[in-house]
């Protein structure tokens, strides 16, 4: 019976654990992949296509659809950098990474406004000082860091398995040592006054019936010891009047 629960509790714990695997398993795809989406969006909306190329195709070559769509594209791209930030466990270096995707994209926000309220389209004097480099190594950081996620997520699955795997072991062998334990706890109870019983037996027949036989308990050992113990006496009264006649 211990062992049957052992092993009903072990498989309990197992199915537990396996079901914290497979949610955390699915958690892991689903950060993953809103994180590469989240990437190659703020990609789409800061590089070509966004916030550099519209902000350049105002400041340098005057058209006017780009001023207000690379507006657009900045309040979409930190609404996108900030759905990034709610990600839980984020490293220095991704935060480094985002502040410095948002540094780029302010400087050229900067110029643009600077440029719309001036009404000067005279140079690209304004873009100087952007670099964008510093967006691009900011993106590989980020990309980065995806992989390094990656390799800790499933390291921690792979941790989790483990502990699930030992589980299974060690609760059934626990289990079974413990079944062996209390079968020789009770074989040790039932044998030693077995024994003590044998040597009355032996001190009876050998005609010695002066054993002080003590009726230990109430169960079946225990009765058995009290039925010894009014053998003996009435062995004895029977001898006793036997000699007498």
């Amino acid at each position: 019976l211990l062992l049957a629960i052992s092993v009903v509790l072990s498989a309990a714990l197992l199915w537990v654990q396996f079901n914290q695997i497979r949610i955390g398993w699915q958690e892991y795809h689903t950060q993953v992949e809103e994180r590469q989406q989240l990437i190659s969006t703020v990609r789409k909306q800061l590089g070509y296509g966004g916030v550099v190329y519209h902000s350049r195709e105002y400041l340098l070559h005057q058209k006017k659809d780009s001023a207000s769509q690379a507006l657009q594209d900045y309040r979409l791209l930190n609404r996108t950098l900030a759905r990034y930030r709610t990600f839980s466990e984020l490293s220095l270096v991704e935060e480094e990474a985002l502040n410095s995707v948002v540094t780029v994209a302010r400087k050229y926000h900067d110029a643009l406004q600077l440029v719309i309220e001036s009404k000067d389209h005279a140079s690209d004097s304004k873009l100087m000082d952007v670099s964008d480099n510093q967006a691009i190594d900011a993106l590989a950081v980020l990309e980065q860091s995806i992989r390094k996620f990656k390799n800790n997520a499933t390291k921690k699955l792979g941790e989790s398995v483990a502990q699930a795997m030992w589980i299974s072991l060690v609760l059934p062998l626990c289990g079974l040592l413990m079944l062996f334990a209390i079968r020789f706890a009770l074989m040790m109870y039932m044998v030693a006054p077995m024994r003590v019983m044998v040597g009355y037996f032996r001190r009876i027949t050998e005609g010695f019936f002066d054993n002080d036989i003590l009726v230990e308990s109430n169960d079946e050992i225990g009765q058995l010891q009290a039925n010894l113990k009014t053998m003996q006496h009435r062995l004895y009264y029977e001898l006793t009047s036997a000699r007498k006649l």
